[in-house]
């Protein structure tokens, strides 16, 4: 007797709920084959293909269900319009889904999810003086969520003392969870280091990573002894083939936003911005993939050049380079070297004094599970030497540049990274006019703005506070330097 719909519906669902999304997509393209798929089984679709790793084949589903005229659309048709712009963020389609949320925010200027996704697409596209304009129509709301709130102190240069006013006392009521305030907190915090007011930035930074949620610690070092032992163990899986790979792999907030801006001014460059698409593969899977057969793992590592080189074609296109930035892809550097041959790692080193400081003042995602303690962001940064360093021993073509020299002297910095790359270098470049390609990063704001000393805020005035922390600055120093000699 075959299955109706209904009995479809609900098998795909218990599977999707069981953590088997990859079975109730065929169990629904089974029944596709059979016959046409309702609104509802699409809706599953969708959500079993994005759950299985298939953003850009859920994306197109769900536009399907997207209405014509979004304007006009009921509720069903704006939580589709929504899901459509959501997934074309995911899969990296930043304009298809700007488009998309401006519609849903002429539908109804005061949509706070619509005009939420808006200002960070904004951000990314065009710089934060967009942003603020989405969210100049919302913040004035009462029932503004803090996080665009403290979104929109954070994109604005000068900021309205009247948000300011409004945000204060909200960082403070005890009735918002942990998270929103601590959201708050450091968006303050970043706003008082920018007036230059030291004490009050530091103050408002300890109560906001004071408030933030514990995180789930990942053994770095225990990732990075895996994956050097498979990078020994393994030979790479795909050709030298397509487009050169460029992996920037250095810490937080030390300029990698920067220097992938850069490169993609180059028409020889396609910015994959902060894609990170291994690394849900490799990162998160290290353990499962030790376990592996070398066989079985060659195969799973082939399947994921074939995906990935398809995915980078989607989005770019075939350039001659495209340059992806994760600090993730750090101790999993190996496997990304097997799973793309002849591809090359750079990370930038900044003063790690000001690398930390600048991390610690702001509200870093969870992966990042270092972020709220100095403690933890020094212990990190002391780790990333030792892994970069790690690399180099094991013959990975990794070049370490230096943060003030890229800063001080952009244009010579520019020339030598052109000349590493073997691609033409034009002063142009420099421009923030012509750096047009999105930055889906914290440093959005600051990637726009003409390359200067001024703009790399440091932790000079936070000298005193930093005391406890000197002897592991010093050290950091010393093996910063031994590196970028070496």
């Amino acid at each position: 007797m075959a299955s109706g719909p209904s009995d479809i519906l609900r098998r795909a669902q218990a599977l999707i709920q069981s953590g088997r999304p990859g079975e109730a997509v065929d169990v629904l393209l089974a029944a596709e084959r059979a016959a046409p798929l309702g609104p509802d089984a699409q809706r599953m679709l969708v959500q079993a293909l994005s759950q299985s790793g298939d953003l850009h084949t859920a994306m197109d589903r769900q536009l399907s269900l997207v209405p014509q005229d979004v304007a006009a659309s009921d509720a069903q048709g704006r939580a589709d319009a929504l899901a459509a712009a959501q997934l074309a963020q995911l899969a990296m389609n930043y304009e298809q889904s700007a488009g998309i949320a401006r519609q849903l925010v002429a539908r109804d200027p005061l949509d706070l999810d619509a005009a939420g996704l808006l200002a960070t697409l904004e951000l990314w596209l065009d710089g934060p003086e967009r942003a603020q304009d989405v969210l100049a129509a919302v913040v004035d709301r009462p029932d503004a969520p803090p996080h665009l709130l403290a979104e929109a102190l954070a994109y604005a240069s000068e900021p309205s003392p009247r948000l300011v006013e409004r945000i204060e006392p909200e960082s403070q009521n005890t009735g918002l969870p942990a998270q929103a305030r601590a959201d708050l907190l450091l968006a303050l915090a970043q706003y008082h280091d920018r007036q230059g007011e030291a004490e009050q930035a530091w103050e408002l930074a300890e109560q906001g990573n004071a408030l933030a949620p514990a995180r789930q610690q990942q053994d770095w070092n225990g990732v990075l002894a895996i994956h050097r032992q498979l990078y020994r163990a393994m030979e790479p899986v795909g050709e030298v083939d397509g487009p050169r790979h460029v992996y920037l792999i250095g810490t937080p907030r030390s300029g990698q936003s920067l220097l992938q801006s850069m490169l993609a001014a180059s028409p020889d460059v396609g910015s994959l911005g902060e894609r990170g698409a291994l690394l849900q593969h490799v990162l998160f899977r290290s353990g499962l993939i030790a376990q592996m057969p070398s066989g079985q793992r060659a195969d799973y590592y082939r399947q994921l050049h074939e995906s990935d080189r398809r995915g980078i074609a989607r989005q770019v296109g075939e350039p001659a380079i495209v340059v992806d930035k994760s600090p993730l892809h750090l101790p999993v550097a190996g496997s990304i070297a097997r799973i793309h041959p002849g591809a090359v790692f750079g990370a930038v080193l900044r003063d790690p004094a000001d690398t930390a400081l600048s991390i610690w003042l702001r509200s870093m995602p969870p992966v990042y599970d270092y972020a709220n303690s100095l403690d933890a962001i020094f212990a990190h940064l002391d780790f990333a030497l030792d892994a970069l360093a790690a690399w180099r021993e094991e013959g990975i073509d990794v070049r370490l540049m230096e943060h003030a020299e890229l800063i001080e002297e952009p244009a010579q910095f520019g020339e030598a990274l052109a000349a590493w790359l073997d691609i033409d270098w034009s002063p142009e470049f420099l421009d923030p006019q012509r750096r047009t390609a999105p930055v889906a990063t914290f440093s959005a704001a600051q990637v726009r703005q003409p390359i200067s000393p001024k703009v790399a805020r440091g932790a000079a005035p936070y000298a005193e506070r930093l005391e406890p922390w000197a002897e592991q600055i010093e050290t950091l120093s010393e093996k910063t330097a031994e590196l970028l000699g070496g």
